[in-house]
């Protein structure tokens, strides 16, 4: 390219060149071309010129190096030093003569108040000075280089944006996941989308952060899982470690004046066989909390561009990734971070309302333990007399008529049902047509003088007067009727008129009045607290705005399961029956059980828990 352009510079000195090939040439993207005919038309342009160099700032060096020189690129440049310091110190146009008496020139390239380049000049007739044309010549041919740096710098604009673009994309993704090991992930395989890298790898200490500290492989760009024991993990994990006990970022190949240790990092290398491979740490309050691990393509390592992101990102998601880490992990995490904090308000100096505060809470914990309260046990209760008799049909029979039904108020002697009494009747007036009949064969017999036909019916005479007297019985007891005065607390055959009905079946329950009991329903963790002559109180749904209390009498070994739990009855006698009761009723019972301090009392049923949950698993 230099040897084309040397040429083109002598095609325009024979006046041969081509203005289009010039024109492109000013045009073309790469930036040595571009210098050179920049070059080669300005020595043109100014004829009396012998030495021309464009200084180009170098930012990583921080200094200005030569990128172009005409009229051979290789020239000495010592003369132009005395105004390439003036416009250096200045950062205005400079001018000066060599020894030789040769005028040198020094001009400037600014864009947006900045200096990326100048352009120093020496002619060649000593003495001679610069003309008015000369001067406009080269002040056209600056506005050709101040575009070329405003395009560089309008790219380099674009390019920086869209990677704070990138990585606040990158940020925010990490970000919305709530866990660590997910966080990571989404990290690595966004970092691993960059066209320098081929894999990129991010590994968090193990506990806390510390220099020293072992380092776990967590995610790997482009798998969703890996073995953690393997050797290319576990020499990952060494290469991070390598990193993280320097505290800088360590990369292979190193440039000449690196001083970083890459003994892991070499040796990680030559187990994947990438060309290139950095790690940059990540911190957290100025701790290494982790590492991310890049690998790329190119045998001249990572580019410093990529390098440079990887470290800012890092410096972004190192908070975020240990924070998300902590959440995760009570023990090691918000649990040691919470109780830190809370030591250094309790003891610090500056905040004694805090050790009020602690004071007043040790008292209010303690508080539970010192009060004593009555324990009451709560169970579900229902209220029935102290006795119930059934009414049963007195023989098989049809049911004729129902003098009551559940819930009414009976008096001894009232009618509860009546059974059909027909055929009994009809059955009673056989037998006594019978027994008029077997009469007057008997008196016939004993005329006649048949003393043993007399006997024989005599006998029949009296089987028929029993089976009477037993037809008359069943008629008397056709009429049930209520044997003492009471309620009507089950029983109700007013749908059953003229429906058989067999002997001994229960038709209905009666209880008197004057007397009930509770029955009382006792959860099997509470069995071993109630015993017969312990007090307690009863609400009755019907009844809320009074307790009546009661004495337990027994407690039976009857259980029933309900909602999966056993439940034991006991029985209770009240012991002062109100007005308006009715058996049947439902209410909420409380048994006092002793005395018990509150901390006991609010804690029992998970001490019984626990116990048994120990014992349940206890080898």
């Amino acid at each position: 390219m230099q040897h084309e352009t040397v040429s083109r510079a002598e095609s325009r000195r024979t006046g041969q060149s081509d203005p289009l090939q010039d024109i492109s040439d000013l045009e073309s993207p790469d930036a040595a071309a571009f210098l050179s005919a920049w070059l080669a038309m300005l020595a043109e342009d100014l004829a009396d010129v012998r030495l021309i160099a464009v200084f180009v700032e170098d930012r990583q060096a921080g200094d200005f190096a030569p990128a172009a020189v005409h009229p051979d690129g290789r020239g000495d440049l010592t003369a132009l030093e005395p105004v390439a310091r003036e416009v250096l110190e200045t950062r205005s146009p400079a001018q000066g003569q060599d020894d030789g008496g040769a005028v040198l020139i020094a001009v400037p390239v600014t864009v947006a108040g900045g200096m990326p380049a100048f352009v120093a000049l020496q002619f060649g007739t000593p003495g001679a000075g610069v003309t008015l044309r000369q001067r406009q010549r080269i002040v056209w041919a600056l506005g050709w280089l101040e575009r070329r740096f405003m395009e560089q710098r309008a790219e380099e604009t674009a390019s920086e944006h869209a990677a704070s673009l990138r990585a606040m994309d990158i940020f925010a993704s990490v970000g919305a996941e709530r866990r660590a090991p997910a966080a990571a992930q989404v990290a690595v395989n966004a970092l691993a989308e960059d066209p320098a890298l081929t894999r990129v790898s991010l590994g968090l200490v193990r506990g806390r952060p510390r220099r020293g500290a072992p380092v776990r492989a967590e995610a790997v760009s482009g798998k969703a899982w890996f073995r953690r024991r393997s050797a290319t993990i576990r020499r990952l994990g060494e290469a991070m470690e390598e990193a993280l006990d320097q505290g800088a970022t360590v990369a292979l190949p190193a440039g000449e004046d690196s001083q970083r240790i890459a003994v892991a990092h070499r040796a990680y290398q030559q187990e994947t066989g990438a060309a290139a491979v950095a790690t940059v740490v990540l911190f957290d309050d100025d701790l290494p909390v982790g590492a991310i691990t890049a690998e790329g393509a190119s045998a001249d390592g990572i580019p410093p561009d990529t390098l440079r992101r990887l470290a800012a990102l890092a410096a972004l998601l190192g908070p975020v990734i240990e924070l998300k880490r902590r959440q995760q992990s009570w023990i090691a995490g918000r649990a040691v971070d919470l109780a830190q904090s809370g030591l250094v308000a309790l003891f610090g100096r500056h905040r004694p309302s805090y050790r009020l505060a602690a004071l007043c809470l040790v008292v209010l914990a303690a508080l539970p333990f010192a009060i004593h309260k009555p324990l009451r046990l709560v169970s579900d209760a229902t209220l029935e007399g102290s006795r119930q008799i059934a009414a049963v049909a007195p023989f098989d029979g049809i049911i004729a008529e129902a003098g009551t039904q559940a819930g009414a108020r009976v008096a001894e002697g009232d009618l509860l049902f009546k059974l059909d009494d027909r055929e009994l009747e009809l059955e009673a007036a056989k037998w006594r047509s019978d027994l008029d009949q077997l009469a007057q064969e008997e008196r016939r017999a004993v005329s006649d003088g048949e003393r043993g036909e007399a006997v024989l019916l005599q006998a029949q005479r009296r089987q028929g007067a029993a089976q009477l007297a037993l037809a008359e019985a069943r008629l008397a007891r056709a009429e049930v009727r209520a044997p003492i005065d009471g309620i009507v607390i089950s029983g109700d055959i007013s749908q059953r008129i003229g429906a058989p009905i067999s002997e001994g079946e229960e038709v209905f329950g009666i209880a008197p009045l004057e007397s009930y009991r509770v029955v009382l329903e006792i959860d099997e963790r509470d069995l071993d607290l109630v015993r017969p002559g312990e007090t307690g109180s009863l609400r009755l749904t019907a009844r809320t705005d009074a307790a009546l209390p009661f004495e337990i009498t027994s407690v039976t070994s009857v259980a029933r399961i309900e909602e999966g739990r056993r439940l034991f009855r006991a029985n209770a006698e009240l012991l002062a029956p109100a007005e308006s009761l009715r058996p049947g009723m439902e209410g909420v019972a409380r048994i006092d059980a002793g005395q018990r301090s509150l901390a006991d009392i609010w804690t029992r049923r998970l001490r019984d828990w626990v116990q048994l949950a120990i014992w349940r698993w206890m080898p």
